[in-house]
């Protein structure tokens, strides 16, 4: 698709976004009010997934438009090996920020994970500052750690919404209200020159940052208690049980952090709003291609996953993929699967830039809009607390382990099942794991899987080794 006038492009990427809790993919809470405003303007992509659960490996595949077993980078934060590192240079990888500098593009990155992720943007939030911030708030918390009931108290006064003007000092990451400002001032001293602009909005990742206002805003009263005591008493590790105590803000119903969760999607939702309109007012908004995607989505308790996503559910893989760009078309949802993977591949097709991507990873988002192209599966995996792959058909979700697989870390139990299976269309909350019944089935998508992960599985032999190792 050829394009002589460059467009601007931004990427809105809400950390831990799931679908399900967006409300223009069907939730019954007003979570986001901006972000459906720009679907009904634009293109939203009812079946989107992410093909990894952490997000260093997710962003990676974002901005490569390859899936982490192509561009190799597998693993999250400090348990990314050097070797990791190495080989996604080595294999000339190259992310969406350099390819759009070459044509002439400045880049912007809001964020902060740093490393690979910083390469070839001009200008990239300072990440110093935000260690800092971060190892000072971690040691106070190990020290007050010792101490239960102060402990609590500091845990209670990070939640309070009378000192989040303090607390916020401490976070570590950038605010969304930070991000927001920082991206109008780019877009209001940008002189006529095609910009690109990534956002990483953290405030959707556990613990969630929101006023006490939104949150209550989001609280459902007329849904059932959920004792949050009853659900942490089930993790097997006592400091798990601590840490998801403090995570959770010693709160005695599971239903005010689900709460928290909504109020800080509903408040990044602001943000976007906030920049969107920073386009209108400069008149470049209709010239800029905005992308709304998550890294990954997830868990609420679902699957007893405590805010968290671990685990290759659709809570954590289903992913909101939203475009805007009056070119591409208004109003307009596609079911078709696809991927954040994919974004990268849109962009270059937009601007026509000459570059290929084998058929194992990114499509283009405009190719399957227009049914040119149509993604039969999903290949998905998890490295962090647990070792497993999936492939998801429109139907089905086989997930199976990797080799090393045993209990989940934090956990200390499997979740679902060493091997599992799931027919989406009968059982779409995936907890009826039908694979001692479906043999057949499971056998035909576990051939596909080893295709795409280039392996020789021998499923059986694998299972059994797996189960005897959990035994043990």
């Amino acid at each position: 698709m050829k394009q002589t006038n460059k467009p601007n492009i931004i990427i809105f990427l809400v950390d831990a976004m799931r679908a399900q809790s967006v409300s223009c993919y069907g939730f019954h809470l007003k979570t986001t009010p901006n972000i459906d405003k720009l679907a009904r303007e634009g293109i939203r992509f009812e079946n989107a997934f992410t093909s990894i659960n952490t997000t260093d490996a997710s962003i990676t595949s974002i901005m490569t438009g390859k899936h982490p077993t192509r561009h190799g980078i597998h693993n999250q934060a400090e348990k990314v090996t050097k070797t990791e590192i190495s080989t996604f240079f080595a294999r000339k990888n190259q992310m969406l920020q350099s390819i759009l500098k070459e044509q002439s593009y400045h880049t912007f990155g809001l964020d902060w994970l740093g490393r690979w992720h910083k390469t070839g943007y001009d200008y990239y939030l300072k990440i110093t500052e935000i260690k800092e911030k971060k190892m000072f708030f971690q040691n106070l918390e190990k020290m007050l750690s010792k101490i239960k009931p102060l402990h609590k108290l500091m845990v209670r006064l990070y939640f309070s919404e009378k000192l989040n003007w303090l607390t916020n000092k401490f976070k570590p990451y950038s605010d969304g209200l930070e991000l927001a400002k920082k991206a109008e001032s780019i877009i209001k001293n940008n002189k006529n020159h095609p910009f690109f602009m990534f956002i990483h909005f953290w405030d959707t990742h556990a613990p969630y940052n929101c006023s006490s206002a939104l949150q209550k805003k989001f609280f459902e009263k007329n849904q059932p208690f959920i004792p949050m005591k009853h659900l942490i008493n089930q993790l097997k590790d006592k400091e798990v049980r601590s840490f998801y105590e403090a995570l959770t803000g010693y709160q005695n119903d599971a239903r005010q952090v689900i709460a928290r969760y909504h109020a800080s999607i509903n408040y990044c939702d602001e943000m976007i709003g906030r920049i969107t309109t920073s386009l209108r007012q400069k008149k470049i908004l209709d010239n800029t291609i905005i992308f709304i995607t998550a890294d990954h989505g997830e868990s609420l308790v679902e699957h007893n996953i405590l805010f968290d996503h671990h685990g290759l559910y659709e809570q954590n893989l289903k992913i909101p993929l939203i475009i805007r760009y009056p070119k591409l078309g208004k109003g307009k949802v596609v079911k078709n699967l696809a991927m954040n993977l994919d974004i990268t591949p849109t962009v270059i097709d937009i601007l026509g830039i000459r570059k290929r991507f084998d058929k194992d990873n990114g499509k283009s988002l405009v190719k399957l809009m227009q049914g040119k192209e149509k993604r039969k599966y999903v290949f998905a995996e998890e490295n962090y607390l647990q070792k497993k792959r999936c492939i998801r058909s429109e139907r089905y979700k086989y997930i199976f382990p990797q080799k090393g697989f045993r209990k989940c870390k934090r956990c200390g139990y499997v979740h679902g099942g060493v091997e599992e299976l799931y027919d989406l269309k009968k059982d779409p909350k995936e907890v009826k794991n039908i694979v001692k019944k479906n043999p057949a089935v499971a056998k035909a998508l576990r051939k596909e899987a080893g295709k795409f992960f280039k392996e020789d599985i021998n499923e059986k032999e694998k299972i059994v080794f797996v189960v005897d190792e959990i035994r043990i």
